[in-house]
């Protein structure tokens, strides 16, 4: 795991971002997860401006949940598209999983 937190599970879920604009109204787009963790995912798909530190909810399916951006993929890396965002709602997931350590090593 290095030095990660948590184990992140490979996973493709669709979800939808909202993040709000300069004028603070919402813009909705949709994504897809890479990997899901128990407090975070990678996305991939945002075509929406977000920089470290942005609040975006997420939402998959009914279930909705607050994350802050904790990282940005840019064009140099290939990773144009891609956030990795930290939920900030303690006990939400939203996922539909039990993603705590040791759940998925079978």
């Amino acid at each position: 795991m290095g030095k990660r937190r948590e184990q992140r599970t490979p996973l493709a879920l669709p979800v939808k971002i909202i993040v709000l604009d300069q004028e603070k109204r919402p813009k909705t787009e949709m994504a897809c997860t890479l990997n899901v963790s128990p407090r975070g995912a990678r996305l991939n798909g945002i075509r929406n401006s977000v920089k470290p530190g942005d609040v975006v909810t997420v939402q998959r399916g009914k279930e909705k949940a607050i994350y802050r951006v904790a990282w940005v993929g840019s064009r140099a890396d290939n990773t144009d598209g891609q956030v990795g965002v930290e939920c900030v709602e303690p006990g939400a997931s939203i996922w539909g999983l039990d993603l705590w350590a040791g759940e998925d090593e079978r």
